[in-house]
This record gives C-alpha cells, sequence and structure tokens, in this order.
C-alpha cells in the first residue's frame, strides 16, 4: 500500500498550500527489493541473491541463487536489470543489527544454526532456495547475507600498477619491472603473499638482479589459470589500489615447485573485487565483517551477487 503525508501551509483563514505527496520508503523500491536508509544514503537493495530468469537478474525467494558468475558478468547483469552491484558498505550497513555495525544479522552472538553454514554437525552439500531460513535475515529484510554462497560486492577500487610500484619504493623494497617480470634489487616482500586462484604462496625468491619467483612446497598444479594478484597478507577493510598487483605465474619446467611472477599490464586499470558472507562450505565462523580478496574479474567459483540501485524519484 502506498501512503501519502500531506503537510499544509496556512496563510490566513481562507489559504492553503498542499506539497507534493512523500511516498513510503518501500513504495520508492521496486519488487523484490527492500529500502535502507543509511547515513550517507538511502538505497534499495535485492532482499534475497540474485537468480537468473532468463539471464535477467531477479530476487525471488524460494529460487535457487545464480553462482559461479564472475565479477565482470555481475555487474553486468545488475546493469542490464536497472542496477549496480552493491557496494561493501551498502551490505553492510544492510546487515548489521544497528547503526553501529555488529558481527551478525542479530547482533554479535555466534552463529547459532540461523543460516545456511555448517553448524552443530550439520553439513550442507550444495547451495539452497533463497530465503530458506526465515532467521538469517536483517532489521531491513535482507535474507542469506551469511551462508548460501558468497557474493561479489563492488569496494569501487581499481588494480594501479604504476602506484603498486611506487608504494613499494616508499617503504623502501627496490623493485622495477622489466619486460613485464619484477626484478627486487633490495628489500623483501616478507608483508606479501602471491594470491592465484586454488593456490596461494608464501615463499620469494629475491636473489639480488633476478627475476622474483615464488617457492612451493609442493608441485604447482599445472591444471590451474594461476592468474591472480601480490597483495598484502594481511588486508584491514577496504583494499587501496597500490596493494593489489595483477599477475600471472609461469611453472618452471624443470623443478615444478617454483614458478616465475609475469605482471599482466593488460590488466592495470580492471576492477578489484571481493567476495563476503561465506559459503554454505565455509564453516560457521563467517561474519559480516570477513571480507575477501584475491579473485580476479573473470574468476567464476562459486560465488553470486546481489544488486541495488538508488531510488530514481524523490519527493519533497
Amino acid at each position: 500500500m502506498m501512503h501519502f503525508i500531506v503537510w499544509l501551509t496556512f496563510t490566513g483563514c481562507d489559504s492553503t498550500e498542499t506539497k507534493s505527496p512523500q511516498p513510503h520508503p518501500e513504495a520508492l523500491c521496486s519488487s523484490g527489493t527492500v529500502p535502507v536508509q543509511s547515513p550517507d544514503n538511502l538505497f534499495c537493495i535485492m532482499a534475497y541473491e540474485a537468480s537468473l530468469m532468463e539471464n535477467v537478474a531477479q530476487s525471488v525467494a524460494g529460487v535457487v541463487p545464480a553462482n559461479n558468475v564472475s565479477l565482470n558478468n555481475a555487474q553486468h547483469y545488475c546493469e542490464a536489470a536497472g542496477m549496480r552491484l552493491v557496494t561493501y558498505e551498502e551490505w553492510r550497513f544492510a546487515g548489521s543489527f544497528t547503526d553501529a555495525g555488529t558481527k551478525y544479522p542479530w547482533g554479535d552472538s555466534a552463529h547459532s544454526g540461523q543460516c545456511i553454514l555448517p553448524y552443530d554437525g550439520i553439513n550442507w552439500s550444495t547451495v539452497q532456495p533463497a530465503g530458506s531460513f526465515e532467521d538469517c535475515v536483517s532489521r531491513f529484510g535482507v535474507f542469506d547475507q551469511l551462508g548460501n554462497i558468497w557474493e561479489w560486492v563492488d569496494v569501487n577500487r581499481q588494480v594501479d600498477i604504476d602506484l603498486w610500484l611506487r608504494n613499494r619504493q616508499d617503504e623502501g623494497v627496490q623493485i622495477s619491472l622489466q619486460d613485464d617480470a619484477l626484478v627486487l634489487q633490495d628489500g623483501t616482500l616478507d608483508d606479501y603473499i602471491t594470491f592465484s586462484v586454488g593456490f596461494a604462496f608464501d615463499g620469494f625468491l629475491t636473489d639480488e638482479n633476478d627475476q622474483l619467483h615464488v617457492q612451493s612446497n609442493q608441485v604447482i598444479p599445472d591444471n590451474l589459470p594461476l592468474e591472480g594478484y601480490i597483495q598484502p597478507r594481511m588486508i584491514q577493510g577496504i583494499v587501496e589500489p597500490g596493494e593489489m598487483l595483477p599477475v600471472q605465474l609461469e611453472i618452471n619446467t624443470q623443478d615444478p615447485t617454483t614458478a616465475k611472477v609475469v605482471v599482466i599490464t593488460e590488466r592495470n586499470g580492471e576492477s578489484i573485487g571481493a567476495k563476503v558472507g561465506g559459503a554454505y562450505y565455509t564453516g560457521a565462523d563467517a561474519s559480516l565483517l570477513n571480507l575477501f580478496y584475491g579473485h580476479v574479474p573473470t574468476f567464476d567459483g562459486t560465488i553470486g551477487f546481489r544488486c541495488a540501485y538508488d531510488p530514481s524519484s524523490v519527493y519533497e
């Protein structure tokens, strides 16, 4: 039902002025989305993880949500539906029990079976229909932000290779890019890891004037794309453009436990992706505070998405 509020301004006993009606916030949001008023803006967000029906993103209860969606495709599907990928700040606020922020939609107490996550001997073998658990919902009516599937969010950051190199120089690391290979003259990258899909590397070969390699304690699988980033070992909150260097690993055929780090300059300027919320297989420690980086925008593993938009009409 649409509610109207009418203000009357009296300028005398026989004069009135009626302003334009202002709809209830729910009337500003399309079917399947709910309004969220944050300190920064009013936005509409999908109540359920997005599903694809004839390649159209929709928010519908009781339908298995889309997964194995890349960041690039998630952005495309949202735009095609007249929306955009939800930002991390919006996603987290929409799930928090209070404006101050909480770990879970119900507060800061530990997970106790409300969401589709492994708990107390319960394990899930696959993605479940959206809205399966009525208690896994935020105060705004947003379901399944924890568990079921990971979700892409927009962190509004893009890769900047030149900035990455300058930042390392500012840290005292003498490193340069030569023919797409990294040459380390002085310093270490001990605070960084090379992450690629399915494999994370801690060890670096840092011989002076040698091209940068990674060293593994096992044979590096050659059936993986091995495309990812050099990124900080620990990232707090929103990542900065100068923290993510797009790379691919070239396995040494003579010693398959090592790989050359090659910078993919064609990826300069690409969107940095982040996933949130955990998935049906991740464990009960998933919370609204988890923000995972490392997947390239073309990665299409078990990640879904949720769209949002700013109401197009505002009545005064």
